[in-house]
């Protein structure tokens, strides 16, 4: 089964990174000037809107009998293939905001290392969360 971000997935690492643009943009207006922190802001802001969408052209995740495959970025792309009976757990996160958006936070965890996927949709994650946990039919 193929999973992929949503418009509205991309949309929740955006808003989360001009959060993260706004305290930039706070401190820079503290120490220097409001023209830098509000071109400091603005020029970050954009950077937080693009990237996200960027990314989602180029996002695929997919459940093959015995294994996970990412398929991401847009920049700099990243295969990483995880065999299934690796799996060890799977968190699915869901915040107000994730929740309003219907976008959630998916974590893979395996012996050795942790897949981070952002953006999925909550039936979607939920879904990915039995076919690699319960062993259920990923289809």
């Amino acid at each position: 089964m193929n999973y992929t971000v949503t418009r509205k997935g991309a949309l929740l690492p955006a808003l989360w990174l001009t959060a993260l643009s706004a305290a930039v943009g706070l401190f820079v207006w503290l120490f220097f000037s409001f023209a830098a922190g509000a071109i400091a802001f603005l020029l970050l802001a954009a950077l937080s809107f693009a990237l996200p969408f960027l990314h989602r052209l180029h996002y695929q995740v997919r459940v093959i009998p015995g294994e996970l495959t990412a398929d991401r970025g847009f920049f700099v792309r990243v295969l990483r293939r995880l065999p299934l009976r690796c799996v060890t757990g799977v968190v699915c996160l869901s915040t107000p905001l994730g929740r309003l958006l219907d976008a959630s936070v998916v974590v893979v965890y395996t012996s050795g290392t942790a897949l981070l996927l952002i953006g999925l949709s909550l039936a979607d994650a939920e879904r990915l969360r039995l076919a690699l946990t319960v062993g259920g039919d990923p289809s």
